[in-house]
């Protein structure tokens, strides 16, 4: 009897091993084909990031090795600047050139300008619409409306001899103030326009190229601020370092903020002039299009 119950302990031990044995075997099987599963979906995602990583890197490159975009941004970067330093440093270089002699006048001149921003921003739509489109064509007329109402401020604040009140006539100043800012909103509204019918001609993401336009365009408004108030600091004490009284070296140094919006509005129409050619041909390719259709 004790004979019989050691074998048959020994018996289902045996088993027992045995089982337990084919158990873990099973389990390292499953263990290693899990580790299978997980490395190959590891390797899945590896390859679904570099992809992304390298669409990313791709798209980004169409866009920045575009010159037609490059000329948007910069033009965009150049109507932010301009628009944002007319509405801070107006109110006091407006004053420092004695174009106007009054809180009042400086009040009344900064109101006009922002009606020429609003009708440049309206009627650059209805221009660029009645020119077939044309939004390079538009933006330079815009620009060249803009440079030449900055430049006779700028020319009549520096030349002024003191003969007068001030520098123009008030009426004078105040359409030249609304024509000005309707040249730099004109610019400034249509180029995100301009941006979208560029990038879909050349077939790259809208997103990633408006996103490149806001960035960069916010570069001009930062460089609108201190950079333009050390400028006039410099012209200011340049002239004065010359012998000039503190009122007409505070003019002529104020007298720099108009300079540096006429230099701005050629930029932008030097550049709009260059992408005429581009427009061009991008026109010509879009109104071949319903003639293959036709036919």
């Amino acid at each position: 009897g004790f004979g019989f119950s050691s074998a048959l302990v020994a018996l289902l031990v045996q088993v027992m091993l045995q089982r337990g044995g084919a158990t873990a075997r099973r389990s390292a099987i499953a263990l290693v084909d899990r580790s299978a599963n997980v490395s190959t979906k590891a390797k899945a995602e590896e390859k679904t990031a570099a992809h992304s990583q390298t669409n990313i890197l791709v798209r980004t490159s169409s866009v920045l090795c575009c010159p037609a975009m490059l000329a948007i941004f910069l033009c965009n970067s150049l109507s932010f600047g301009a628009s944002k330093c007319t509405k801070e440093w107006g109110s006091m270089y407006l004053r420092g050139t004695q174009l106007a002699t009054s809180d009042m006048q400086s009040a009344t001149l900064l109101f006009w300008a922002e009606i020429g921003a609003s009708a440049g921003a309206a009627f650059s739509g209805v221009t660029s619409l009645s020119l077939g489109g044309r939004h390079a064509l538009t933006c330079l007329l815009s620009a060249l409306l803009g440079m030449v109402s900055t430049a006779i401020l700028a020319l009549k604040s520096y030349s002024w001899q003191g003969q007068g009140r001030s520098p123009l006539p008030f009426g004078v100043a105040c359409a030249l103030q609304a024509c000005s800012l309707a040249g730099i909103n004109g610019v400034r509204t249509l180029a995100g326009l301009h941006l979208a019918e560029v990038a879909t001609h050349a077939g790259t993401q809208l997103g990633l190229a408006n996103g490149f336009a806001e960035m960069i365009g916010q570069v001009g408004s930062v460089l609108s601020g201190m950079p333009i108030g050390a400028l006039v600091a410099r012209a200011t004490a340049s002239r004065t370092a010359s012998g000039a009284g503190a009122k007409e070296a505070a003019r002529v140094g104020w007298a720099a903020v108009p300079a540096l919006l006429t230099l701005a509005c050629g930029s932008m129409a030097a550049l709009n002039l260059a992408l005429i050619p581009q427009e061009n041909r991008r026109l010509a390719h879009q109104s071949q299009k319903p003639k293959k259709k036709e036919q």
